[in-house]
């Protein structure tokens, strides 16, 4: 991966300030050889430094849970390392990096929550921290399927994005003539005949009930 715009101007920048040193204060070809190699080493200690720069694997190896990898110059963990993969099979329970046989380290989302919803094809970037490689993107990473069932509590629905196959469970039974009266729930329900009878009823008995209250 090349270096960041920001990185290069800098270094552009430290060239142009040694070329114009030289050419104004009548600087020699050793001092200019010095100036290139000094150069030189930062640019190779930026290209060498793991974290700064997000390792491409080709392939992964291992199981659809377990994914291992080789990536030349990881010879250990550290904050801020970050490769990016694509996975090989769907996976079907929360899944591990294992890079260089450095050990198995977790994947999880920007929540914390393990990811095992990995799709083959699909390509991810994870980003180390603190013992678990860190999902990137994440406005972008699916939750899976949720499945709701109503119930007498409000049930939060997860953010992110869902895989399609998610739904709101039905129940036959859920039928306008099976609901008490004066018992709204969530929405109104059309009424059965049979329930626009009674309440018809009720209003009469309630307003002859008015008129022979008044003439009395």
């Amino acid at each position: 991966m090349k270096p960041s715009a920001q990185h290069m101007n800098w270094l552009l920048n430290r060239a142009y300030k040694c070329i114009l040193d030289l050419q104004q204060n009548g600087g020699n070809i050793e001092e200019l050889e010095q100036s290139v190699h000094a150069l030189e080493n930062k640019i190779s200690s930026h290209v060498d430094d793991v974290a700064l720069h997000t390792k491409w694997i080709e392939t992964v190896g291992g199981i659809a849970n377990a994914l291992t990898a080789t990536v030349p110059g990881i010879t250990s963990y550290k904050n801020g390392l970050a490769v990016s993969f694509p996975a090989t099979s769907n996976s079907t329970a929360a899944v591990t990096l294992n890079i260089n046989g450095l050990g198995a380290i977790p994947i999880k989302n920007l929540n914390g929550v393990a990811v095992s919803n990995l799709k083959a094809s699909g390509v991810y970037t994870v980003r180390y921290r603190a013992g678990a490689f860190i999902l990137q993107g994440e406005s972008e990473v699916e939750i899976g399927k949720q499945i709701i069932k109503p119930s007498t509590t409000k049930q939060t629905i997860l953010k992110w994005l869902h895989d399609g196959t998610g739904y709101v469970e039905g129940d036959s039974n859920l039928t306008a003539s099976n609901i008490l009266a004066d018992k709204p729930i969530l929405m109104d329900m059309p009424k059965s005949a049979e329930q626009e009878q009674i309440d018809a009823l009720t209003q009469a008995v309630a307003e002859l009930s008015l008129l022979v209250g008044g003439g009395a």
